[in-house]
């Protein structure tokens, strides 16, 4: 884990990367069309790849692999809503396995979403939280 304040853009950064199995790996697989998406991807078509949408419905909706219920809902309840509250440009990007999302949200309180199949495997997952701040204060007493 790693964070960032640059003074100079004016952008405040946290980067976090796991070497786990990666949000797509672990997600459970919801529904007839998710469960056969994935058997083709194991099975048949290489270089298939739904990571970006497991990684959407993993924040979407609150899915996780651990069946508790208070787990698997940060990404959403934390995450993302820290930046829907945000009086300014914000945005959630992640890369897990082969799929990447990115969540944002500009001056102006539009959000957008977007999802994407890479090529390469991340083999993990890296979360990059970016805030682009309109004024600075740093308070080093």
């Amino acid at each position: 884990m790693s964070a960032s304040i640059d003074t100079v853009a004016m952008k405040l950064k946290v980067l976090v990367l796991d070497h786990g199995l990666g949000i797509p790996s672990t997600l459970p697989r919801k529904g007839v069309l998710e469960k056969i998406l994935s058997y083709l991807k194991i099975s048949t078509l290489r270089g298939f790849s739904d990571d970006g949408r497991m990684i959407d419905a993993a924040v979407t909706l609150g899915r996780s692999a651990v069946k508790m219920p208070h787990r698997g809902h940060g990404l959403k309840r934390d995450i993302q809503f820290a930046i829907r509250s945000f009086d300014g440009m914000a945005r959630l990007r992640i890369h897990s396995n082969r799929g990447r999302y990115v969540f944002a949200r500009d001056f102006a309180g539009t959000e957008s979403k977007s999802t994407a199949s890479l090529n390469n495997s991340l083999d993990g997952t890296f979360v990059e939280w970016t805030f682009e701040l309109q004024q600075l204060e740093l308070n080093l007493t």
